[in-house]
């Protein structure tokens, strides 16, 4: 077994069980993934469409230190690992010492990344000296895109959507481009797949997530002792207020056939899992 520390790279997606995994990692003693829960580095970097998680100096004043906001000390850290050649690997590299063997970045929207930017990034961490492991976590295409957008109203207060119901919201968000970076799973997978090795990637349902077998799997795959007990706590939980519209979850299901038919094949427990399928 190699004696090099290992990086979890999470590329998501959104609304999968990532929070929850993120926790589930840290609270190992042997891991240490930093003073954020996202860093959200790559993405703003080098995806137009998640520009906005780009730091600047002109935002850090008017950063806020409520739930959903990066603090003004996150976003210096964040600027630093953006724009100096090096930082980001330097700063894990820094946590990876001693006792601590499992660090990384669970970022969902680095499900957009493709191939050429997966190599770029396992390269650097590979020179930094870590054994790089991906992991991408999958949920029924229209429960990821309707907890998204319950997500979105419950962290911002609605903000300029207080007159807009949640199925308007819904309805004029699924097939965004952000959306779509976050749903279509056989273009993130193919990029993985592109740019790792089999052995060093990890695939997961959010559906099967907090079992004990699935539990035991994800702990094996990082070289943790498994906590079964984590498998009744929920994290970052979007509650339902009501059904989802009958119609407006067919549209869903229309337009992401493609991921579903993917999933069917590759991963045949979906047919049973996820009941929109």
């Amino acid at each position: 077994m190699s004696s090099r520390p290992i990086f979890v790279l999470g590329l998501g997606a959104q609304k999968c069980g990532t929070t929850w995994l993120q926790r589930y990692l840290n609270a190992a003693p042997s891991c240490d993934m930093g003073r954020l829960k996202e860093y959200h580095i790559w993405d703003g970097v080098l995806v137009p469409e998640f520009a906005f998680y780009r730091a600047r100096k002109a935002d850090l004043l008017r950063v806020r230190s409520e739930p959903g906001h990066f603090s003004r000390r996150e976003q210096w850290l964040r600027l630093k690992m953006q724009r100096v050649a090096g930082a980001y690997e330097r700063y894990f590299a820094d946590l990876a010492k001693g006792p601590i063997k499992l660090t990384g970045d669970i970022s969902p929207s680095y499900s957009s990344l493709r191939a050429p930017q997966l190599r770029d990034i396992r390269a650097r961490l590979e020179r930094a000296g870590f054994t790089v492991k991906v992991v991408f976590l999958m949920r029924d295409p229209v429960e990821r895109c309707w907890s998204s957008v319950r997500m979105t109203r419950r962290i911002d207060g609605l903000g300029n959507r207080a007159s807009e119901s949640e199925r308007a919201h819904l309805a004029q968000s699924f097939d965004s481009r952000i959306f779509e970076l976050r749903t279509n799973y056989h273009e993130t997978i193919a990029a993985i797949e592109a740019a790792f090795d089999a052995p060093d990637i990890y695939y997961g349902l959010f559906e099967d997530m907090f079992t004990e077998p699935e539990i035991r799997r994800v702990s094996a795959f990082f070289g943790i002792s498994p906590d079964v007990t984590m498998a009744t706590r929920r994290v970052n939980a979007s509650p339902k207020s009501d059904a989802l519209d009958a119609d407006l979850g067919a549209a869903i299901r229309q337009h992401y056939a493609p991921v579903y038919d993917f999933c069917r094949a590759r991963f045949p427990q979906t047919a049973q899992v996820w009941q929109a399928a």
